[in-house]
């Protein structure tokens, strides 16, 4: 794969930056290794980094300490969520490679309900087709540990309940590494769901980490400006929560 004209590449399974020339980034390559199995297509709303207001979006709607707080993000990030995909559908279905007829939220590592599927409650193209089918598996999954068995599908995902052979549309919040939600993927698949693809909400940005990461996000920096002037010269205004 080559170069991008800013100097980095894009990794095909998850779209993320790369080393210019490379086709996977490091985690992709190493979720294959451990996963034995590919990658479903990954599109992710929008890039954020560590401290931004899309970061503070993204855990302030499951970790903070008020209710009407929580209730607050989630609000704005379903809203985000719900314009983009107003915006952008094809552009999914593209990526996905055609419709799905399931939507499964990938589960908390922490707690008992995942936090994801009141954000695809709260979109209606995602929750008419929301089933909850993943628990919790008998192995971890973390930052680039994932597992064929850190997710299980619930009875609901049996044979005889219809699931198998229908395509499942896989929805998460944050995206790091990919190793819990390309885990849940394969927990999907071994039950016999064909996965259409993987769509977060935020995907994180390390722009200090390594070169070609700066440079992508500086491209999404200009991006936005450009966004931004062609918003604000139509009247519009820039969504709540997305970062500066």
């Amino acid at each position: 794969m080559g170069s991008t004209p800013v100097g980095f590449g894009i990794c095909r399974p998850c779209e993320g930056p790369t080393r210019p020339g490379f086709a996977l980034c490091y985690c992709c390559t190493t979720l294959i290794g451990r996963l034995q199995m590919p990658l479903a297509p990954v599109t992710a709303v929008t890039p954020y980094r560590v401290g931004d207001g899309m970061h503070r979006l993204l855990r302030g709607y499951k970790d903070a300490p008020m209710a009407e707080v929580r209730s607050i993000c989630t609000s704005q990030l379903a809203g985000i969520l719900r314009r983009w995909l107003s915006e952008h559908v094809d552009r999914l279905l593209a990526r996905t490679g055609g419709p799905w007829d399931l939507v499964v939220g990938v589960p908390s590592s922490q707690r008992p309900v995942a936090p994801v599927d009141a954000l695809v409650d709260a979109v209606p193209l995602l929750a008419r087709h929301h089933v909850s089918l993943l628990v919790r598996g008998p192995e971890p999954t973390d930052h680039l540990v994932a597992s064929r068995r850190g997710f299980e599908v619930t009875s609901n995902g049996g044979a005889g309940c219809g699931e198998r052979g229908r395509r499942a549309l896989v929805v998460d919040d944050s995206f790091t590494t990919g190793a819990r939600a390309q885990s849940a993927v394969a927990a999907l698949r071994i039950a016999g769901i064909r996965v259409a693809g993987v769509l977060v909400v935020g995907r994180v940005v390390a722009p200090d980490a390594a070169w070609w990461q700066a440079a992508y996000w500086d491209s999404v920096i200009e991006e936005r400006r450009a966004a931004r002037t062609v918003e604000w010269a139509g009247g519009g205004h820039p969504v709540a929560g997305l970062p500066r």
